[in-house]
């Protein structure tokens, strides 16, 4: 479940337009294309199964919310260059900086 967050957030990082494609909304007051709708619930789908193998019933729905939630604020800071032009160029640094937020790691050294 870590690996799959600090995944998210790399391939936010490496994929920027894609990400904001897939995950922003509506633009000009029109709807999302079907496709990016489904292709973003098939992303969260996987988060949201392997929680649940985890935690029971409504627990389950609000790690995998909150989980998410992170995840994306993260990659969103990054490649919106909110934390710094390093973490935005370094797909592993951004990672990484997840991987320790999710596990609610300190800052190494």
């Amino acid at each position: 479940l870590y690996a799959q967050g600090a995944a998210y957030v790399a391939f936010a990082c490496a994929q920027p337009g894609l990400f904001r494609l897939m995950f922003g909304g509506a633009r000009s007051g029109g709807s999302r294309p079907e496709a990016l709708c489904e292709a973003s619930a098939a992303a969260y789908a996987v988060l949201a199964e392997r929680v649940a193998a985890l935690l029971p019933g409504e627990a389950a729905a609000d790690e995998a919310l909150r989980s998410w939630a992170l995840v994306h604020g993260i990659a969103a800071l990054v490649i919106d260059g909110l934390l710094g032009e390093a973490m935005r160029t370094d797909p592993q640094a951004a990672a990484a900086l997840a991987g320790r937020l999710l596990r609610l790691e300190p800052i190494p050294g």
